[in-house]
Formats: structure tokens, C-alpha cells, sequence
């Protein structure tokens, strides 16, 4: 292996400058970092990291012992671990034990050998050996025995409550002659469960228990479904368990097969042949992860507590009212992933309800148009309008939310509150719930900024670091820098994209930069005011940034997006709705490359939609069976999984979702300075619609050379006081 010395040879520089390009430590300049790496390329030059990291005082390792990876639930677990400490900097080494005790002792050796920073380990021992010895946290899953040790923590699910809520299940279905499939080996988790169903099932019903081995679990299948006289229910430890279970059954049985309750690691979208109690292990490996990684950066050394609670039986809609005779419902709304996302799903309210759903998707323009001037027709029962038009429509257009029949309070309490008033009122009155909400945000190529080549050049050229722009002059400055044909040496053709090929999306691209300077389209006195120097300068703004695309116009925010998933652009800023184009790897190249912020200036404005029943519908509770069954736990999260948004809380704390658009969270604390309706007291009912329209098309004038920022606002000033009215003080 050649040594620092060697490479410094090699490409000529010091051993200090070598030292530094490896450990990405120091300002090297970019010429000299580009020799050192070529010249360990030559060598044939590879880290040590963990020698380094020995040095350091840390091995940063993590052990993880496990029964296996096969089982669902373990996956998961490993899953969110890995995906943390890795993206920390350390390395989580897994080990297996197949439940054997005695593997699992000498794993533990292993384990201790290796001097880790912490260990994770599911065990299916009774005591942890030399465990007088350790100074570092252990976390022990699933692991319902106290242990009274300064540096272990348990994190465990309720088994208790799970035996409690299945037993309640069994007693309500009445089921006689169960199966309970467990694991073998011991497991004080397995124990407690069992016990606990055993005593609270009592002489209700008859409770066999059967176990084997992970491997043999097919083998046992067969047993069980072929017992005399059969099952009718089969309770079962884990996912793959009623798998075997149901595939047995269906090569053995001609007439109806056993029902199936399994305990399940956590699915947004759970297996329809057997009834999951769920579990949620992906959530158990990122809350120990983030614990514990919390607890290491602070040196601390101390137990943790960890707050799991179980999911539960799901999908089971016991709200839902199934409609008596023939119903159905006409729901109009926009084109949209969440529409599409909506149209999938809706077999299953009708399967549910027995209520026919007639969608509607209409574009954009076409939306707005059918929305004014449907009168009082009560054709469409629920309307998916855009949260801009809300101010001007929602009196005219929706039943306050307040004279429907439906649980609001119990509905409201599952949205996320950062998105306030704006998705759901207008003049105080509650018409409407967000259904699709969305923020405008900053998305950059991660890659870039954090290429110690690319920074180094950027504080060469500017003599500051390149930053994640907090600011539009920040903004042009990094745009510029990244396009290649203001600096020859950018990895990427243009700095970032616009949106302005259409009137009302030119304005949305635009208006940030307007608020970000604190000012406003009204003058102090609620007038309206297009023609003033902080549009100009904001223009001027606009328009420079501009200059660093490459010309397209972009219709519409998916344009934008798609344009920088091409991997030519460094950055982007769109609405957060359209950013889930970004993450499929069959159109995007910027895939495991993204970044994301709020948008600079921090004064985002809010986009998608808000849905509300029509003032005019007669058939307004199956409406409201529509607006429970869509806001709920289960079918939010389907709607984000597939490409939509939603305002429900859980799609926000959900780790499956959170790890798919991790942009979720910082979209959630962006709607707390997010605007969009633009209100005066001089203009009651503002219409929103028509006046983006107006200031877009100055934008458009502006940026595509038609005409002066002056003469563009000073047209687009007349326009709006033929326009809009102001009402006298």
C-alpha cells in the first residue's frame, strides 16, 4: 500500500497538502487536489478508514446482531440503521445467529473484539454475557426483561397490548379452534405474547401452539393446516409465517381456508389474504438509530428510552358507513399526481362503501373556467379547487365545512397544522380541507455542492465558500458559477431553470423575490401597485437569473423539474409536489444526488389543492364518507407513496414516505412562512386567478425582451386598475 509519502512523491507536493486533499481537511487549491488524487489513482491508493478512525479515538462501528435478514421485520430494522450511520460516517457491521444460543454467545465475543461504539442485537439469550465489562450503549430489541445496567437500553413493542387487542378481535369474530405459529428458541417478547393471549382467550376458545424453525416454517405449514378437526383461525409471529400458512392451505384444502391473523412488520400497502397486526420496525430502526447517533456525537453515556408504539389493526375503517341502496358521487378536480394517484384508489371506497365514483380531471385553465361558471348546477358533489382561487370561489362554490355532517374536530386533528388558515378558509368561514398541499423549495445537486474540487474552485474564484443559497443575490451568484458558459470550468451546463411559459406560473417563479425583500403588490394604503421600484428591482433580479438557463420557457413546474432531473443543471426551485419526478430513476438523473432547502429569501409561496363539498350537491354524506375515507391514515399514505401529496400527519412522521421524498419534513416547516392568497381590505373577494395572470404576463414581456421591466409593470399596471376596483375606504 503506498503511504502519504509515496504520494507526495508522486505528484510533486507536500506531505501536509496530501494529508489534506485525503482527509478532505484544509484549503488545497484546486489544481493541487486534482494531483494528489490523480497520483493516488496511479498508485493504486486506498483509505484506511477504519485505521484512521482508531486514531480518532472511535472505531465507528456499530454491531448489529440479528436472528437473520430474512424475515421482513429484521430487513426493515436493518434497513433504517444502515441508512443512518452510514450516512454518519460509520459502519454498521451485521451479524446473524440463526437463534442458536451458543452462535449467538460467540457472535458476542465477536462483537466485543471488534470494539464497537455501540451494539443493536435482537438476542434469544436469557442473560448478556460479560456484560460487567462494557462502557459503551447496548440496545437490546424487543427485550421486555429489565436489566439494570448504566449503558443498556431496551426498545420493544407492547406485546402485551397486541395479545390484548387480537384476543378482543377472536372474541368478537368468535373464532373456536386456533393455531398460534411462533418462532422456536426463546424470546421474552414471544413469551409475553403468548401467555398473555392464552389467559385472556381462557375457555372462550381452544389455543395450539406450534413452532419451529425459520427454515422449517413451510414444513410446520403443513402440519397445521392438515390437522384434525381444522383451524378456522391461525394466528402466526411474522409476515412469512401466514405466507407459508395461506400457500399450504391452498394446496391442501378444497373448501375454505382458515383465516389468518399475523403480527407484521409495518406496510403502507399491507398483504389483502391475512389480517396484519402491524408493527412498525421501520420506525423502531430509525428511532434507535437517531437516539443513539444523538447520544454518541454528545459523548454521552447513558441509557435511552424509547417511545414504540404499535400500529395495530389497520384497513379497517370501522367509521365508514356502508350506503343503503344504489349511491354515487361526481368529484371534480385537476390534473395531477394526486389525481392519479386518487383514480387508482377508488375501487376501494366503493368496495367499502358501496358508493359509485364518477372523477372528473380536468386541466388547469379548463378547471378554473368549469369552477366559476357551474352557478348553482348540483352536478359535482366535491370540488378540488387550487389554494389561490380560494378567497375568490369559496363562497359562491362550497358548503361550509361547519353544516356538513361530519366529525370536523376528529378529521382536523390528523392534518399537519403548519399549513394553516389558507387551505381551508376564506373571510373566517372553514369551506374547504387542503387535499394535495404543496410549498415551493430549493432542490441542488448534492454532489456538487459538497465536491471538494467544485467548492475549492467557487472559493478561488469568490474567496468564500460555496454556500446553499439563503438569498436570490446568493442565488444568481451560484447559478452563475455553475454555468459553463459564464465559467468554462462548471461541471454543468447552467445554473438553474425557470418556470414562466404561462402567465400564472411565470408570476408563482416570480413573487418570491418580491417577499423576500418584504415587500408587496399593495401599497400602504391596499392599493394595488405593479409600477414601483421593489418590482423592478425584483425583475431585475428575475431576469439576471434567467441569463443562467438554457432559454426554455417551461410551462408548467413539471417542465422545470424535468429539465434539471437531466443532470445538466445545478439547481432548481419548484413546488414540492412535483418534486417526486426527481427520485425515478428512469427519467431522473440526479437520483441519490439530491438536495433540498427552503427557498431562499424564506418566503415560499403555498401551491396544490384544497377540496371541499359543493354548495349544491344533494348527496352530501356520501360526501363526507368520501372526505373519511380519503383523509385517512391508510389511504393518505397510499396517495403520497404514489406520486401525490397530503396534508395527513402521518405521511409526514411515516419512515417509508419520509425515506422515499425526504423532502417531506423540511416541506413541513416551510408551509409556517408560506403565502399565496394576496388580500387588501380594499378588494374584497380578490381574484387571485386573474391577477397572477396580470403580473405574469409583465414577467413574461420582461424576461423574454417584448419589453422594459418599466414599460411591462407600467402596462401591467393599467390592466390592473381596469381590472380590480378598490373598494373606498
Amino acid at each position: 500500500m503506498p503511504t502519504i509519502k509515496d504520494i507526495a512523491k508522486e505528484a510533486g507536493v507536500s506531505h501536509g497538502t496530501v494529508s489534506n486533499v485525503l482527509n478532505k481537511t484544509g484549503k488545497v487549491s484546486a489544481e493541487k487536489i486534482k494531483l494528489v488524487e490523480a497520483a493516488a489513482r496511479r498508485l493504486g491508493y486506498k483509505s484506511n478508514t477504519q485505521a484512521r478512525q482508531l486514531r480518532g479515538g472511535s472505531s465507528k462501528t456499530i454491531c448489529l446482531i440479528l436472528p437473520n435478514i430474512q424475515l421482513q421485520c429484521y430487513v426493515d430494522l436493518y434497513d433504517q440503521i444502515q441508512r443512518i450511520f452510514s450516512g454518519a460516517g460509520y459502519e454498521v457491521a451485521l451479524f446473524t445467529t440463526g437463534r442458536i444460543p451458543s452462535s449467538e454467545k460467540e457472535i458476542w465475543d465477536k462483537a466485543y473484539a471488534r470494539r464497537p461504539d455501540a451494539i443493536i442485537c435482537s438476542t434469544c439469550l436469557e442473560t448478556i454475557p460479560d456484560l460487567d465489562t462494557v462502557d459503551f450503549p447496548i440496545i437490546l430489541t424487543d427485550y421486555n426483561q429489565p436489566i439494570h445496567h448504566p449503558f443498556v437500553s431496551c426498545a420493544s413493542f407492547d406485546f402485551v397490548k397486541a395479545a390484548q387487542e387480537i384476543a378482543a378481535f377472536v372474541k368478537q369474530k368468535n373464532y373456536r379452534n386456533i393455531a398460534l405459529f411462533s418462532t422456536s428458541g426463546k424470546s421474552a417478547s414471544k413469551t409475553i405474547f403468548s401467555n398473555t393471549l392464552s389467559g385472556l382467550l381462557g375457555d372462550c376458545a381452544q389455543l395450539t401452539p406450534f413452532s419451529s424453525d425459520d427454515k422449517l416454517m413451510f414444513h410446520k405449514s403443513f402440519e397445521i393446516v392438515s390437522s384434525v378437526p381444522q383451524y378456522d383461525l391461525v394466528i402466526t409471529f411474522h409476515a412469512e409465517q401466514a405466507e407459508c400458512i395461506h400457500q399450504a392451505a391452498a394446496c391442501t384444502k378444497e373448501d375454505a381456508l382458515p383465516d389468518i391473523i399475523t403480527i407484521a412488520s409495518y406496510k403502507t400497502i399491507p398483504d389483502n389474504r391475512f389480517l396484519s397486526y402491524e408493527l412498525n420496525y421501520k420506525y423502531m430502526g430509525t428511532h434507535i438509530a437517531e437516539k443513539l447517533l444523538e447520544n454518541l456525537q454528545a459523548k454521552a453515556r447513558q441509557s435511552l428510552h424509547f417511545d414504540l408504539k404499535n400500529e395495530g389493526f389497520r384497513y379497517l375503517f370501522p367509521d365508514l358507513k356502508k350506503a343503503a341502496g344504489d349511491s354515487s358521487l361526481n368529484i371534480l378536480t385537476l390534473e395531477s399526481p394526486a389525481a392519479n394517484a386518487l383514480k387508482m384508489l377508488l375501487p376501494d371506497f366503493e368496495r367499502r362503501t358501496g358508493i359509485r365514483t364518477v372523477l372528473t380531471i380536468l386541466a388547469f385553465d379548463e378547471l378554473y373556467d368549469t369552477i366559476s361558471t357551474m352557478g348553482s348546477s348540483g352536478y359535482y358533489d366535491l370540488i378540488r379547487s387550487d389554494v389561490a382561487w380560494l378567497s375568490h370561489l369559496a363562497e359562491k362554490t362550497y358548503l361550509p365545512l361547519e353544516q356538513a355532517p361530519l366529525d370536523l374536530p376528529k378529521l382536523l386533528s390528523g392534518l399537519i397544522r403548519e399549513t394553516g388558515d389558507s387551505f381551508t378558509s376564506a373571510d373566517g368561514t372553514l369551506y374547504t380541507l387542503p387535499f394535495d398541499p404543496s410549498i415551493q423549495m430549493l432542490f441542488y445537486r448534492s454532489d456538487l455542492f459538497e465536491d471538494a474540487m467544485v467548492k475549492r474552485q467557487y472559493y478561488e474564484l469568490h474567496k468564500e465558500e460555496l454556500p446553499i443559497p439563503k438569498t436570490f443575490a446568493q442565488y444568481n451568484k451560484v447559478a452563475a458559477f455553475f454555468t459553463r458558459s459564464i465559467n468554462p470550468a462548471s461541471p454543468t451546463e447552467y445554473g438553474t431553470t425557470l418556470a414562466f411559459g404561462a402567465a400564472g406560473v411565470a408570476a408563482c417563479d416570480f413573487l418570491p423575490r418580491l417577499l423576500a425583500a418584504g415587500d408587496s403588490v399593495f401599497n400602504s394604503e391596499g392599493i394595488l401597485a405593479l409600477n414601483t421600484p421593489a418590482l423592478s428591482q425584483a425583475m431585475e433580479n428575475y431576469i439576471e437569473t434567467y441569463r443562467y438557463t438554457d432559454g426554455s420557457v417551461n410551462k408548467w413546474w413539471k417542465q422545470s423539474v424535468e429539465n434539471f432531473s437531466r443532470g445538466r443543471t445545478a439547481m432548481t426551485i419548484t413546488f414540492s409536489n412535483h418534486a417526486s419526478y426527481l427520485i425515478n430513476s428512469k427519467h431522473s438523473n440526479v437520483v441519490d444526488r439530491l438536495g433540498f432547502d427552503m427557498i431562499p429569501g424564506g418566503k415560499p409561496l403555498l401551491g396544490g389543492g384544497v377540496i371541499g363539498i359543493s354548495k349544491a350537491s344533494r348527496k352530501k354524506e356520501a360526501a363526507c364518507e368520501f372526505l373519511k375515507w380519503v383523509y385517512s391514515d391508510e389511504i393518505s399514505n397510499i396517495l403520497t407513496i404514489l406520486g401525490g401529496t397530503s396534508a395527513n400527519r402521518s405521511s409526514y412522521t411515516n419512515v417509508e414516505i419520509t425515506s422515499l421524498f425526504p423532502w417531506l419534513k423540511k416541506a413541513r416547516d416551510s408551509f409556517l412562512c408560506g403565502s399565496r392568497r394576496a388580500e387588501s381590505r380594499r378588494y374584497p373577494l380578490f381574484n387571485e386567478k386573474t391577477f397572477e395572470n396580470i403580473l405574469g404576463s409583465a414577467v413574461r414581456s420582461s424576461v423574454t425582451g417584448m419589453m422594459s421591466v418599466g414599460d411591462a409593470l407600467e402596462y401591467g399596471q393599467r390592466i390592473a386598475e381596469e381590472m380590480f376596483v378598490p373598494k373606498p375606504e
